[in-house]
């Protein structure tokens, strides 16, 4: 899935490209000659940072999902948090960017991904990073299992009482059917010999 997604963005980029291809602009001024990209350039960047916004939602949907499975496993807070996170980084730039004068593009994406980097290895490496140096106890193999354990008991139960509450459903109705409908007479056929 991740593959097909990023193949996409590429096959997309490459699309825009070969339609709409990246001109140089030169203005000349009195101390310098500054060269930048046209304004097809800004609008692939957005296009692209659009997609990245839509790869992060999917993900945030993923992660809200994947709430339920044991602690070990998911991650679902932290990745919520770090697409949050992400969105409002890449919304403050996509402001800051489309009222800005492009000399300055180079800035502001830098501060961007340095500050989205940073983000997505805070909010997913800090919590574990804080267990592995601070809290060696709970980073156990018994525990592991025993949290497998638990979820595995539980989603056992919840299986067996969904089942029950069916069969449980399906009887009240046979009874209630049975009272509904006319009993049917034994018919008795008398052959002539």
């Amino acid at each position: 899935m991740v593959i097909v997604m990023l193949a996409l963005e590429v096959i997309l980029i490459a699309l825009f490209l070969d339609r709409w291809p990246i001109q140089v602009n030169t203005v000349v001024e009195d101390v310098s000659v500054p060269i930048d990209c046209a304004a097809s350039a800004k609008d692939l960047h957005i296009a692209v940072l659009l997609y990245n916004w839509f790869l992060a939602l999917i993900c945030a949907v993923m992660a809200f999902r994947a709430r339920s499975l044991p602690a070990n496993f998911k991650e679902a807070r932290l990745i919520s948090f770090a697409m949050f996170a992400f969105s409002v980084i890449w919304l403050s730039f996509l402001i800051v960017f489309s009222g800005s004068i492009i000399s300055h593009f180079s800035t502001y994406i830098c501060v961007a991904i340095l500050a989205t980097a940073l983000d997505l290895v805070v909010c997913m490496f800090a919590p574990k990073i804080f267990v592995i140096l601070f809290r060696p106890e709970l980073n156990e193999v018994r525990l592991v299992r025993a949290d497998i354990y638990r979820y595995a008991v539980k989603q056992t139960n919840a299986l067996i009482r969904i089942h029950q509450m069916r069969n449980q459903r399906t009887e009240l109705m046979r009874t209630q059917l049975e009272g509904l409908l006319p009993r049917s007479q034994p018919v008795h056929i008398f052959q002539e010999s």
